[in-house]
């Protein structure tokens, strides 16, 4: 069972102005659970996307928009959202701080079918 120290595991570029760090999932002993931090710095974005699984996403800190289908929803901290499976969003940061998202997928088979 390990107990890892979220600040001494790197963050990874992602997309422009979007970064990721892995907090749980298969590498790390996992066998059934996915779980990160998504740091979105302002004017930046998740792409449009969607996975075969379902996708919660709990927004701690800023604020921005979750475009679901073609909804967009406001968004500012603190929110969870349940994205059900083959659903396509994305996160785009309209705020002036960094919004930094821990997300959850209930597998360590995590697909992500880019849709932009």
């Amino acid at each position: 069972m390990p107990v890892l120290k979220n600040k001494d595991m790197p963050l990874e570029q992602m997309y422009p102005l979007v970064q990721r760090r892995e907090l749980i999932g298969g590498k790390l002993g996992a066998q059934n659970i996915t779980m990160g931090e998504i740091v979105i710095q302002p004017g930046g974005q998740i792409p449009l996307h969607k996975h075969s699984i379902e996708d919660c996403v709990l927004l701690r800190e800023g604020s921005g928009e979750i475009h679901i289908n073609d909804e967009v929803i406001k968004v500012e901290a603190p929110m969870t959202v349940l994205i059900p499976p083959n659903i396509k969003h994305r996160v785009v940061n309209t705020g002036a701080k960094p919004i930094r998202i821990i997300y959850a997928f209930p597998s360590i088979n995590v697909d992500r079918q880019l849709l932009d």
